[in-house]
């Protein structure tokens, strides 16, 4: 109990001494998609859902052509409730990531 509240804490440190690394931010979004499978389908899913998509628009800020931030984030937001209307995000990030190959 506690142990994926102590990892987050680690990434998001790390993330704090290093915020110009788009893989320390990518890292971090992947912890916050994590904490989706603790704490189930809710709004608390929601919030890391949030946590995790910022962490990625951080990542590609940083590098737009980031490979691994842009996919991830093209999963995540494929996983989102159809009611939020997400999809058609996902797709336009899949699709830039075609544009990339």
């Amino acid at each position: 109990a506690g142990l994926s509240d102590e990892l987050v804490a680690a990434f998001e440190e790390r993330v704090e001494r290093d915020p110009n690394d788009p893989d320390l931010r990518v890292e971090l979004g992947s912890a916050y998609l994590q904490k989706i499978f603790e704490v189930g389908n809710g709004p608390a899913a929601g919030l890391w859902a949030m946590k995790a998509d910022a962490a990625f628009d951080a990542a590609l800020e940083l590098a737009p052509e980031h490979w691994d931030a842009r996919f991830t984030k093209a999963v995540s937001l494929s996983f989102w409730p159809p009611a939020l209307g997400k999809q058609n995000a996902a797709i336009e990030q899949f699709q830039v990531l075609l544009e990339q190959q």
